[in-house]
């Protein structure tokens, strides 16, 4: 009789542990799953964006039409015009993309990226405009954007002696519109330059600027960039996923351009779609050849 308790304290003890086993599996299994499944997903969209942009490269040098099968049941997609992007986007429950900054994955750049700029701010003037809190003899350069001349001013506090404002104006200046701190931005000719630092004394300004495109060579670099970046929103990430046409310039010196365009079907999400491309026009001037695609999901 104790033999027959014993085993079934033991059947019992052993079931027990069996089914703690399984469901610290299950527990701990979940995510893997989940992040597998994320995952594939976003595998199966990073192909996708490849045979979007050999559809429009296709395109753009034969002058053939390419369709792409799309399901969009976990995605959605947007075509902009006005940056030259496709974009793509989807959510996933666990990090797959390791960034909430935009990172190119199929080459080494971005299609764009802001100016640096460093202004030599080391002559020394008493007759730049006052502001309160701040010396009155400057360190002053002079820059023209686009057409115009600026002043450049670095400023120094009076209480702790650190050259710590820039400003960057003409004729007058306005403290709240036309000076920075590091980190803050001056918007001048529909710009925005944003302080990255002051070189101690005063004697430089170092500014990121406009956003500038990054020129590929053509024959031996991609045209068509894709990037993606991933963002916390509760649970979730939300992961956008883009796809810009840049420039190329040719041995020659001849800048060779890819414009994308959409008429219609500019936006879809959430079914099975066609995406066709469709070459418009090429126009030739100068050193420059634009290439036109248009674009549309059916």
């Amino acid at each position: 009789m104790r033999k027959s308790q014993s085993e079934v304290l033991g059947t019992v003890v052993l079931t027990g542990i069996l089914l703690l086993v399984v469901s610290i599996t299950f527990l701990w299994g979940q995510p893997l799953i989940q992040k597998n499944i994320d995952k594939g997903q976003i595998n199966t969209i990073m192909e996708k964006l490849n045979e979007i942009n050999d559809a429009v490269i296709s395109t753009a040098s034969t002058g053939s039409n390419n369709i792409v099968e799309l399901d969009l049941t976990t995605s959605a997609i947007l075509l902009d015009e006005l940056n030259n992007k496709i974009i793509m986007t989807t959510t996933s429950s666990v990090p797959v993309i390791a960034s909430n900054t935009e990172l190119p994955i199929n080459y080494y750049e971005l299609a764009t990226t802001r100016e640096n700029i460093a202004y030599n701010t080391t002559t020394l003037t008493t007759t730049d405009p006052g502001i309160t809190g701040y010396n009155t003899q400057t360190h002053h350069a002079n820059t023209t954007i686009n057409t115009t001349i600026y002043n450049i001013s670095v400023y120094q506090n009076t209480t702790s002696n650190n050259w710590e404002l820039t400003c960057i104006w003409k004729n007058t200046l306005n403290n709240n519109n036309d000076c920075a701190k590091t980190g803050e931005n001056i918007l001048k000719e529909n710009n925005a330059y944003e302080l990255i630092s002051i070189l101690t004394g005063g004697d430089a300004a170092y500014f990121s600027g406009p956003i500038i495109e990054n020129l590929g060579v053509l024959g031996s670099e991609p045209a068509g960039i894709i990037s993606a970046e991933s963002i916390r929103v509760g649970n979730k990430e939300d992961i956008t996923f883009y796809i810009t046409y840049r420039g190329m310039t040719a041995p020659t010196g001849e800048e060779h351009k890819i414009l994308i365009s959409c008429t219609s079907g500019c936006s879809a999400s959430g079914t099975t779609k066609k995406l066709t491309t469709t070459r418009t026009n090429i126009i030739r001037e100068s050193n420059i050849t634009t290439t036109y695609i248009n674009i549309g999901v059916e």
